[in-house]
C-alpha cells in the first residue's frame, strides 16, 4: 500500500523526501561487536528506528552501561553524540573483573558444596553467563548472598544473616569474595493445632499432620498441610472446603507450631446419576460398574 501511494504522488509531480534512517555507531567497544551491543540493547526494548530521538539515544547509553556492568566491567562508561540520522556511542570499557577466591565463614549447617552451588547459580543468572568464569558484578554478588540467606530460612534458620564482602586484588583483575554467615538457631515444628474442623474430623486429620512434628520450620510445610487438609475434607463430601496454614513461633526457644484453620462447609451428596452415549452397553450396566449411587457422599477423588 505504501509503495502505491508513493507512486501516485510521483505521478502527480509531488516530491517524496527520503525516509530518515537512524544509524548507531560504536567506538571503543573491544569486548563486544556492534551487532552484540545492538542485540543487548534490544533486550531492554531499545532499538534504532527512523524516528529515534535524543531520548532514545540517552536510554541506549544508560542501558549500554548497565550491560557492561553485568558483564563484569565495573568502571565502564558510555558517552554519545546525537545527530538526527546518526548517533555515535563512545565507550570506555575499563578493565574486566572476575571473581577470584570464594570463601565462606560460617554456614556449615548447609555444607560448602551447596553454598557454592547457590552462589554460582545466582551470579550466573544475574550476569546471564551460564558458562565460563564467574564475572564480578556487585549487584550479582549481593543477589547471591540473599539467595543463600533464603536457603537458610527454608531450612528453619529464620534469623540467619548473610553478608558478602568483596576485596579487589592488587592488579584489579579479580575480586575475592567472602560470604559471612550467621545461621542462628534452627526452628523446628513442635506442635500441630487444628482449628475449625469437627471433633470427629480433627482426630483423624491431626494424626496425618503430626508427621510434620520435629521437622525444620520450612514454609512449604504450611502449604502442604493446607493442601492435605482441603483434600481430606473434600474426600468426605465437603466440596467447598477451604483451609489456611501458618507456622507460628512458640514461647519455647527454637519451636514453632503448625496452625491449620479449616472451613469445612456443607456436605454434598450425589443427586441424579445418568449415563449417556453408550451404544453397545446398557446404561444400567455402566452405572453398576462405576458403583456411584444417588444419595452417596460426594467424593471428587473417588469419582
Amino acid at each position: 500500500m505504501t509503495v502505491r501511494i508513493i507512486a501516485i504522488l510521483l505521478t502527480l509531480g509531488i516530491v517524496v523526501p527520503p525516509a530518515r534512517s537512524a544509524d548507531w555507531a560504536f567506538e571503543g567497544n573491544a569486548a563486544f561487536s556492534a551487532a552484540q551491543l545492538v542485540h543487548a540493547l534490544a533486550r531492554y526494548d531499545v532499538v534504532p528506528a527512523p524516528d529515534s530521538d535524543i531520548t532514545t539515544a540517552d536510554d541506549a547509553a544508560y542501558f549500554l552501561r548497565e550491560f557492561y556492568f553485568r558483564q563484569g566491567f565495573p568502571d565502564a562508561d558510555v558517552a554519545y553524540e546525537f545527530h538526527p540520522d546518526r548517533t555515535v556511542f563512545r565507550i570506555d570499557e575499563g578493565g574486566r573483573m572476575w571473581i577470584g577466591k570464594l570463601r565462606f565463614e560460617g554456614g556449615g549447617e548447609l555444607g560448602r558444596q551447596r553454598l557454592e552451588g547457590i552462589f554460582a547459580a545466582a551470579v550466573r543468572q544475574a550476569t546471564r553467563a551460564p558458562f565460563g568464569r564467574l564475572r564480578y558484578v556487585e549487584s550479582a554478588v549481593q543477589d547471591a548472598a540473599e539467595r543463600i540467606r533464603q536457603a537458610f530460612a527454608t531450612e528453619g534458620f529464620r534469623d540467619a544473616s548473610v553478608e558478602a564482602v568483596s576485596q579487589p586484588s592488587a592488579d584489579f583483575r579479580t575480586t575475592d569474595v567472602t560470604i559471612l554467615i550467621e545461621a542462628g538457631q534452627q526452628f523446628r515444628i513442635s506442635a500441630v493445632r487444628l482449628e475449625g474442623a469437627s471433633p470427629a474430623q480433627s482426630a483423624e486429620l491431626e494424626k496425618s499432620l503430626r508427621e510434620f512434628i520435629g521437622r525444620p520450620s520450612r514454609p512449604q510445610y504450611a502449604a502442604l498441610a493446607r493442601s492435605r487438609t482441603v483434600d481430606f475434607l473434600r474426600s468426605r463430601g465437603h466440596f467447598f472446603a477451604a483451609a489456611a496454614a501458618s507456622l507460628e513461633e512458640e514461647s519455647q526457644a527454637g519451636c514453632v507450631a503448625l496452625v491449620v484453620a479449616a472451613e469445612s462447609g456443607p456436605i454434598l451428596q450425589i443427586g441424579k446419576v445418568a449415563a449417556q452415549g453408550g451404544t453397545r452397553t446398557a446404561d444400567q450396566t455402566i452405572l453398576r460398574r462405576m458403583g456411584i449411587r444417588p444419595g452417596q457422599t460426594f467424593d471428587a477423588g473417588a469419582l
